[in-house]
């Protein structure tokens, strides 16, 4: 794909993530797609916090996109309660302590994912069914003891299945892509 300019170095990172999304093998898609989703969050959003892009996604809210719905509702799953030790568990997909999801910007959701991400505040999930890695949990704490403990104090929280996970990074490369064009 050459070399990827310092002005379109946003752009080639997204079109390179196409790329790799649409030619990721099956043995490891759950860390390829978690993989992706750093970089589709860190990238586009420093650029904009550096004032080198001012995409209008950012200033909308999270409820205007139909194609997100799907954090909205619950999910059923098996959660590591101590090391080899689940116990089953059914939570919202969306939690914040102080926002409904309609009135959640873009540019926090980002910020909360990439929170998550710099804070270990990210957890894999169990499918009830078979035992298999079946999502993964997005939290924001004030505390990284809280982190540690993966306490009940949380304000913010995001639980995605794996094509729920895969959704979300294809929603992020159609959308910087259309601004970028």
């Amino acid at each position: 794909m050459g070399y990827p300019t310092v002005a379109y170095f946003d752009k080639k990172i997204v079109e390179r993530t196409i790329e790799n999304l649409n030619n990721a093998s099956i043995k490891n898609d759950f860390t390829h797609l978690l993989n992706s989703l750093f970089g589709l969050i860190i990238i586009p959003n420093q650029m904009k916090i550096q004032g080198r892009r001012n995409l209008r996604l950012f200033d909308e809210k999270l409820s205007n996109y139909k194609e997100l719905d799907f954090l909205m509702g619950e999910e059923t799953f098996l959660d590591e309660q101590n090391e080899g030790i689940f116990k089953d568990k059914t939570e919202r997909k969306f939690f914040h302590k102080s926002l409904k999801y309609e009135d959640l910007k873009f540019s926090d959701f980002i910020n909360h994912l990439r929170n998550a991400i710099a804070h270990n505040g990210i957890r894999p999930i169990k499918d009830p069914e078979n035992g298999n890695w079946y999502g993964i949990i997005f939290r924001n704490y004030k505390k990284d003891k809280d982190i540690f403990e993966w306490s009940s104090k949380y304000y913010f929280q995001i639980l995605l299945t794996q094509t729920e996970l895969k959704n979300l990074c294809d929603f992020l490369t159609s959308k910087y892509l259309d601004e970028l064009k």
